[in-house]
């Protein structure tokens, strides 16, 4: 029927829209769960007076629940709360380090794609033979592997011990190697199984098999008829892993001391900035349902039996 591609599109959004309150809901829990910010903005011998006086102008002294309500109600008229150790906008002080860790993720995200599909190719039209167990036991190694241990082993061979780049900072184009590096090998070995598997499954179904008895050149069956319909898991796991990798940055921004959202929200989780917390995670967590809503979307251009479906 022609309403079921819209009404599948609202009940997404819907479900989009309750999962962004939900994650709202649990940060803004979590966060006060943490400890009391106070105590990190004031010294230790400052009397009692005082932190009562600074809780009432932050608005910590009122109840959990009359705090949530007060934050929903200026969410709703776009103000986000100012930082509590800078006192500016927290807006302003996440966007002002979002282009480090778009510069970090963006070419991670493309790098793993350009290795990863191809390896996966590879694995599969090579099935059962040395390209394929040494590729495959590449991306396990690279899977299983911890971000924080890959990066940690960079920074002790090419910083410690043959001294060619840098071990943190951000200041020229050899600082990006590193971090890039483990962003993207953890991701590229996630995509070459799963294109290896999805692949292997497309190449044994009948209408492969009927185009090699057409004759068609292995190539054109391989990668015209066979990756095609083998990229559909690949895509959603793609969707997926952006918001692994936004989680990854946070680590690896960690590692190399680099100064994008991934470290700022680590910092306010230590230092209990509330707004600064719940803005950013916010904005990550509306990155990550976009993201899923635009995979579903891609479906429909990879997929013509779904456009058909909607059209029906």
């Amino acid at each position: 029927m022609r309403w079921e591609g819209p009404l599948l599109i609202l009940m997404r959004l819907l479900r989009a829209g309750l999962t962004l309150w939900i994650v709202i809901s649990a940060v803004f829990i979590l966060a006060r769960v943490g400890g009391d910010p106070v105590q990190y903005l004031l010294p230790p011998d400052i009397a009692g007076p005082e932190r009562e006086d600074l809780r009432r102008i932050l608005g910590l002294d009122r109840s959990i629940f009359v705090q949530y309500l007060i934050y929903l109600e200026n969410i709703a008229g776009g103000d986000f709360g100012r930082s509590f150790f800078s006192s500016r906008p927290v807006s302003d002080v996440f966007f002002e380090r979002l282009p480090a860790t778009i510069s970090l993720m963006a070419p991670s995200l493309l790098m793993a794609v350009v290795i990863g599909v191809p390896a996966g190719v590879l694995a599969a039209v090579y099935h059962n033979t040395v390209i394929d167990r040494v590729l495959m036991a590449l991306s396990f190694i690279g899977q299983s592997m911890p971000s924080f241990v890959l990066g940690i082993a960079l920074i002790l061979l090419f910083s410690l011990m043959l001294k060619i780049l840098p071990s943190s900072g951000d200041g020229s184009w050899q600082h990006y190697i590193m971090p890039i590096a483990t962003l993207s090998t953890i991701l590229a070995a996630s995509i070459a199984r799963l294109t290896r598997g999805s692949l292997l499954d497309v190449l044994n179904r009948p209408f492969i098999t009927f185009a090699r008895g057409k004759g068609l050149p292995r190539f054109s069956v391989n990668i015209t008829h066979g990756l095609r319909n083998a990229l559909l898991p690949v895509v959603t796991l793609i969707g997926m892993q952006i918001g692994a990798l936004i989680g990854g940055t946070a680590v690896i921004e960690t590692v190399f001391a680099w100064p994008g959202v991934g470290r700022l929200m680590v910092d306010s989780v230590i230092r209990g900035d509330y707004a600064l917390l719940q803005f950013g995670i916010l904005i990550l967590a509306g990155t990550v349902i976009i993201c899923n809503l635009l995979v579903d979307a891609s479906y429909l251009l990879l997929d013509p039996r779904l456009r058909s479906r909607g059209a029906a």
